[in-house]
């Protein structure tokens, strides 16, 4: 059982990537668990949205890279890059306080925000949060699906999350029955989870 854990006090996103990706260098990772505190999660987006950008890209590169179920606690407001960076993970939590907001036109641009956002909340409500740009409450996240929970302890929340993951093999096995889902036809999604039951049932 190997938990890499990423904390930081703020929510400078080149930090995060950099800290992510030498944390799932140094071990193999059966879950990944980032907290971010009360700093902005895309810290400088504003300023340098291409930098930002490919900070959330690192970030999506290494949770894919390294397939395993993955959660993120944001403890402070969140935009642009941030909103994608978080996207990525499995799992997102947020304290109650927490506002999202898409962040600048360029920024949401710059890190493919669209796309991510279409994924998780569809088209015509991507559309029109992204022409508005209103700030978003974590209740109103929640119920968009942009967050699957507002914990007032949401360090804590997550710490049991990813105990609980990395204490069976289940939780490895239905994130890549999920990734495949996205990915094949509906016929060849099931055939990929009668293999994955066989996994189950040999652990």
């Amino acid at each position: 059982m190997s938990i890499v854990t990423v904390e930081l006090t703020d929510g400078d996103l080149s930090e995060l990537a950099d800290r992510l990706r030498s944390a799932c260098r140094e071990v193999t990772p059966t879950v990944v668990r980032v907290t971010v505190g009360g700093g902005v999660l895309d810290a400088g987006g504003a300023a340098d949205p291409v930098a930002a950008g490919a900070a959330a890209a690192r970030i999506r590169q290494t949770v894919d890279r390294a397939g395993v179920p993955s959660v993120i606690t944001a403890s402070g407001p969140v935009s642009g890059a941030g909103l994608a960076a978080l996207l990525t993970f499995d799992v997102a939590l947020c304290t109650p306080a927490v506002t999202f907001t898409p962040g600048a036109p360029a920024a949401a641009l710059a890190c493919g925000l669209s796309g991510a956002l279409v994924g998780r909340i569809g088209s015509a409500r991507t559309r029109a949060w992204l022409l508005t740009g209103q700030p978003m409450t974590a209740v109103t996240a929640q119920d968009w699906g942009l967050v699957a929970g507002v914990e007032p302890e949401g360090s804590a929340a997550a710490a049991r999350l990813a105990a609980h993951w990395a204490a069976s093999p289940a939780a490895g096995l239905l994130r890549r029955s999920v990734d495949a889902a996205t990915r094949l036809r509906s016929a060849e999604s099931r055939e990929f989870d009668t293999e994955l039951l066989a996994l189950l049932r040999e652990n």
